[in-house]
């Protein structure tokens, strides 16, 4: 199953409101400013567990200090089919967990009566005939385990290890039973194809890595839950006590011993990593150098031997975690990782190689997910996948953390929002500093880029326009139109977006139709007054196209490149401010018919604004 959404009811700061949050099928992000509850909500996720107990989650030191008790304190799960699943749920499923009960509702109860029930049921009339010699406390302890075998709650964790208490007692006993055997072992294997449907969640500790260089008492007071070392002589098979004779010792034991270690860690490591990182063949090494130390090398397809330390951050960030997977043996489960605030010291090419890591991950055919927290634009994909999969968190005055199930949901405004929104803004290209926040009183006309933003601000200016209601707001291109937009869609604002009139603006025209149901001349126009028929049917803006630069008018910036020299190797941004202070300055006249333009443009923004204020 895959898991849809998950509340987390009165767990340190997350209250009873806003407490869910929604999990995308492959990758969620989770933003939000400094101690507003991001770590909690991962925290919180690692102790979750369908499968086995959650005391840990239960402690009394986890609850909401709002609240007077840990009973009141709640898992709620929701799950969607998916086609992974080893059979065929007929609708969603959720399961709820607290201090004193698991309860499973839905699909995969409606599949538990059909297919497995009978035979659970079935044990259990069997069971009940004490089929053991054993005393009276061991027979009572017996009765209670078996119970759950009845129990139409679904309690997973407790089916489980009854299960694996009643194989151990059988195998103890010497059972000759046979028809207790085949129920048990079916009933085993209908409950454990349940388990391995179920998700597992897994904490990566970003700062758990493996040194380049290791001398013996690094090895020797090497901690599980700081060092990775110690993961990756469990994947390798051997023991501290092993790793370090192997770096003391110079007889031919040793040396064989250290041909033992390489080779495992060529079978172990190097050989499956081949399917994990696809970008190019490496292989990890281990060097004993004269001073007994040992360092960890990497050679590439080219035989080129270098240190692990002289590898770029991002390769060592996936055999970081790569050892990491086979170490907690998470290879062929399914699994949601969660990884907070990785690639914070990393180059941004490397945080680049993360999030691909994250889409091989989620790639997996079991179905994995990734959710990450980050406060780095560069960890946002916006790109790609748009601001759908971002959720913010801010806390609220009583402490509270609140979860939003966007990244421009309004409530998420105030004091906070800057600093909770800012690495989605950088992200989209934009900033604070371009009013991208609420303003009641004013529209906001979204623009493409810094270019379209100047020229329009400058020139309606010049012209004494009162641009007084309007709050401009420059994006790094027409394809963050519709991000901003859906921002200002979620915070209540008024807006238009304006777009040139040449086949990108027609696409992102599109998308504001058909994801935010925008309209022409309504929510968007162009820089050319443009109708449904020129757009749909005429086509005119393949043959035609009309852009910003045609609307200031391309032969009067060419007239101004040709009297200034240096002007003819400024980028197109620099261009647009440079003739813009020549504007300003009144060094250079704008032609009439760059007025005329911008006075027809200014005169459909107005008509549009009138429309949005007849709305409210």
């Amino acid at each position: 199953m895959k898991l849809e959404s998950i509340e987390l009811i009165n767990y340190k700061s997350i209250g009873t409101e806003d407490s869910k949050l929604i999990i995308e099928p492959g990758i969620t992000t989770i933003i939000g400013m400094n101690e507003s509850g991001k770590s909690n909500i991962l925290m919180g996720l690692s102790q979750v567990s369908f499968t086995e107990s959650n005391k840990d989650f239960f402690k009394n030191e986890n609850c909401n200090r709002n609240v007077n008790n840990t009973e009141e304190m709640r898992i709620t799960a929701y799950f969607k089919k998916d086609v992974n699943d080893p059979y065929n749920c007929e609708k969603a499923t959720a399961i709820e967990i607290s201090k004193d009960y698991y309860k499973i509702s839905g699909g995969l109860t409606i599949y538990y009566d059909k297919y497995i029930k009978n035979d659970a049921n079935n044990l259990y009339g069997l069971l009940r005939k004490m089929p053991y010699n054993m005393g009276q406390s061991d027979k009572e302890l017996f009765l209670k385990k078996i119970q759950c075998l009845k129990n139409d709650d679904l309690n997973i964790p407790n089916i489980l290890k009854c299960i694996k208490y009643l194989k151990d007692l059988d195998s103890k006993f010497k059972n000759d039973n046979d028809q207790i055997k085949t129920l048990l072992n079916k009933v085993d294997k209908e409950f454990s194809q349940i388990a391995e449907s179920l998700p597992i969640f897994h904490y990566r500790n970003s700062n758990k890595i493996l040194k380049s260089k290791y001398t013996i008492d690094e090895i020797k007071t090497a901690n599980q839950k700081t060092d990775l070392i110690i993961d990756f002589l469990k994947v390798i098979g051997f023991s501290k006590e092993e790793l370090i004779s192997s770096i003391t010792s110079q007889d031919r034991i040793t040396i064989t011993k250290r041909g033992a270690i390489q080779k495992s860690i060529q079978n172990n490591i190097n050989r499956p990593f081949e399917k994990f990182y696809n970008t190019e063949t490496i292989s990890l090494g281990l060097e004993y150098m004269p001073n007994k130390t040992i360092e960890f090398t990497i050679t590439s397809d080219d035989d080129n031997n270098m240190s692990l330390s002289e590898r770029s951050n991002g390769l060592r960030w996936y055999i970081n975690h790569y050892i990491d997977i086979l170490a907690n043996d998470l290879e062929n489960k399914k699994v949601i990782y969660l990884l907070d605030e990785p690639g914070v010291f990393l180059h941004i090419n490397a945080q680049k190689e993360l999030l691909n890591l994250f889409k091989d991950l989620c790639n997996s055919e079991k179905g994995n997910q990734v959710i990450y927290t980050t406060h780095l634009p560069s960890m946002l994909d916006i790109e790609e996948t748009g601001l759908h999969r971002i959720r913010a968190v801010k806390k609220d005055s009583d402490g509270n953390t609140h979860i939003f199930k966007n990244a421009y949901d309004q409530r998420v405004t105030g004091e906070q929002s800057q600093d909770t929104i800012a690495p989605v803004l950088q992200a989209i290209g934009t900033s604070a500093t371009y009013g991208i926040y609420p303003v009641a009183e004013k529209t906001n006309i979204v623009v493409e880029g810094i270019s379209d933003y100047i020229y329009i601000t400058t020139i309606f200016n010049k012209l004494d326009l009162n641009i007084s209601e309007f709050n401009f707001i420059p994006c790094t291109g027409v394809k963050n139109v519709v991000n901003i937009c859906s921002i200002l869609l979620g915070w209540g604002c008024k807006f238009i977006a304006l777009l040139d009139y040449d086949s990108a603006g027609i696409q992102e025209a599109a998308q504001l139709k058909d994801k935010l149901f925008l309209e022409l001349n309504h929510n968007y126009i162009f820089v050319s007054n443009v109708s449904n028929e020129d757009i749909e049917e005429q086509k005119t803006f393949l043959n035609t196209p009309f852009v910003i630069e045609d609307l200031v008018g391309k032969e009067y910036i060419e007239q101004y490149v040709q009297t200034n020299e240096e002007s003819k190797s400024y980028g197109k941004k620099l261009k647009a401010k440079m003739l813009c202070n020549e504007i300003e300055a009144n060094t250079i006249n704008i032609p009439d018919k760059t007025k005329e333009n911008f006075q027809g443009l200014y005169d459909r923004i107005i008509l549009v604004q009138k429309l949005l204020n007849e709305e409210e």
